[in-house]
């Protein structure tokens, strides 16, 4: 019996150690920034911030400005160009289908593709087709990177400011044209809700999320921005259905 008892003992501890290993191996290789330039580089590096956040090396905010910083220096025209052909863009936009709500979406493989214990990091092409949108929404335990890969986008953001009964109270923090090259990000902390307009021609977006972060993730809550603020720039922000979301924004 105690014989038994040890050796459950130690093998539980092994385990233990097992895992603390692989979490350090993890943390260590998400840590070490790749180096070189152009889109791999790019690639390497989103994918390390990524699963810096999947792993808790650190936080939202933190995501947010790495993320910033590795567009900044390193989504030039050269890199966007790789990218597009890296996805095979033209291919995969020529006669592209936006369905019947003016948008659609589909996976892509860009190098970040990534999951352990529950938590996903995975890439997709979307497609806003000209005079649509994606309604105003709000997001959990998760964050996306978006970036402008051809077409001309409105793009609202606000932070979310705390729940209310039957919505969200936010503060507008952006409203821009944004163009190929531009991009933007959002998180449980930064910029929950968002708003996407293509006007006059079809925009391509390319979003990089991290899911399951503290809870399964749950995307596009939708939600009817009040157009008068409740004081000085703050906004109610109802839940609404994705219907009544499509025949306002969509």
């Amino acid at each position: 019996m105690k014989h038994t008892r040890r050796s459950a003992i130690a093998k539980s501890l092994a385990l233990v150690g097992a895992a603390a290993v692989l979490r350090a191996t993890a943390h260590a290789e998400a840590a070490t920034a790749p180096s070189g330039a152009g889109w791999p580089a790019l690639s390497a590096n989103l994918a390390r911030i990524c699963r810096c956040l999947a792993i808790e090396t650190f936080g939202n905010i933190e995501w947010h400005s790495q993320i910033d910083m590795a567009l900044a220096t390193g989504f030039d025209a050269a890199a966007r160009q790789a990218l597009l052909e890296a996805i095979d863009f033209s291919a995969l936009t020529k006669d592209f289908d936006f369905g019947p709500k003016g948008r659609s979406s589909r996976p892509v493989d860009i190098g970040v593709g990534w999951e352990r214990d529950g938590k996903i990091i995975k890439a997709k092409l979307v497609g806003i087709g000209a005079g649509h949108g994606i309604p105003p929404h709000v997001h959990k335990n998760m964050t996306t990177a978006t970036l402008v890969l051809s077409g001309k986008v409105r793009i609202r953001q606000f932070n979310r400011l705390g729940d209310l009964d039957g919505g969200v109270l936010v503060r507008p923090v952006m409203d821009r044209m944004q163009t190929a090259g531009d991009w933007s990000s959002i998180s449980s902390d930064r910029a929950n809700l968002h708003w996407f307009t293509a006007e006059d021609e079809p925009v391509f977006l390319l979003n990089i999320n991290v899911e399951n972060l503290g809870g399964k993730a749950i995307p596009g809550i939708r939600v009817e921005v009040d157009d008068a603020p409740l004081r000085s720039d703050t906004h109610m922000a109802r839940y609404i259905s994705k219907e009544d979301a499509e025949a306002r924004y969509g």
